[in-house]
Formats: C-alpha cells, sequence, structure tokens
C-alpha cells in the first residue's frame, strides 16, 4: 500500500468511498442526439438532469457489451457500439452513507432498431434532441466536453 497514514486513511474510508466505472453511449440519430432524463431523488444534484445512456460494468462485461445493454435496458434502443471517445469524465458523488467516484468513459454508437421503452427505475423519459438543445439542457457534468470529443462541436 504506502505509508502508515495511507493504510489508516484507507482502514478508515472503507463503505465510505468507492469509485465506479461507467460506460456511456453518444447516438446521434437522424440529426439528433439521444439523452435519458435521470431520476435519482437521493442525488440531488444529478436528479432530473440530462445524460447519455449508460451505466455501470458487470464485472467481466466487455465495455461495448456495457454500452448495448444500458441502452436496451434505458431506451429499448438496439445500437451497434462504435470507436471510444477521446474523453473521461471524473466526478466525485456525494451520498448519505458515502461518497463516490464516476470514471465515465463514452462511445460512438450507431441506430440499428427501436423497441418498446422500458421502465428502468432511474430513467424518467428519453428525447432526441439538436446539439444546440443538448447544450443548453440542465445536464450531468461533461455533457459538452464529451460532444467536443466527439467532434460534433
Amino acid at each position: 500500500m504506502g505509508s502508515k497514514k495511507e493504510e489508516e486513511l484507507f482502514e478508515k474510508n472503507i463503505g465510505m468511498d468507492r469509485q465506479v466505472v461507467v460506460f456511456a453511449g453518444l447516438l446521434q440519430h437522424q440529426g439528433k442526439i439521444l439523452m435519458g432524463l435521470r431520476k435519482e431523488p437521493e442525488l440531488s444534484h444529478a436528479h432530473m438532469r440530462w445524460e447519455f445512456p449508460g451505466g455501470k460494468s458487470i464485472f467481466g462485461e466487455d465495455p461495448k457489451d456495457t454500452v448495448k445493454r444500458e441502452f436496451l435496458e434505458e431506451t429499448g434502443i438496439i445500437v451497434d457500439v462504435g470507436e471510444l471517445i477521446p474523453y473521461v469524465q471524473n466526478s466525485i458523488w456525494k451520498y448519505e452513507h458515502e461518497n463516490v467516484q464516476s470514471l465515465c468513459f463514452a462511445f460512438h454508437c450507431t441506430f440499428i432498431s427501436q423497441g418498446v421503452f422500458p421502465q428502468d427505475h432511474h430513467v424518467e423519459k428519453i428525447d432526441w434532441f439538436s446539439i444546440e438543445e443538448v447544450l443548453s439542457l440542465p445536464s450531468l457534468p461533461g455533457t459538452k466536453e464529451m460532444l467536443v470529443g466527439a467532434g460534433l462541436i
């Protein structure tokens, strides 16, 4: 590990802090970008903010498979997952009993087909927006930077 002080801090923070890796997809189809409205009342600074569909990877899951699974679970849309966007969003979320560092990576996606919109407990609704509209939405941190990294602005 490191110094005695680092070990003490590590022991003190067990169960209080953690890190998660999130994979999202940027889907542009017919001139619009798909966004999901996050429903998470326990996290006030993320609740009712727009985000790119995505979520945490299951241990051992390929990142592109995570994006495909999350798109289907959150939107009912089947996508093909392409290249990684060269931007990583690093956020710290403060919950009541823990702090979570989220590292979010996103991929370019291509629309394959639309199914029925599922009822995901963290998605209020989904909608399609122009790039200009996305920039004016109340969204999660890194939205504009992800669009820049994707070469869309």
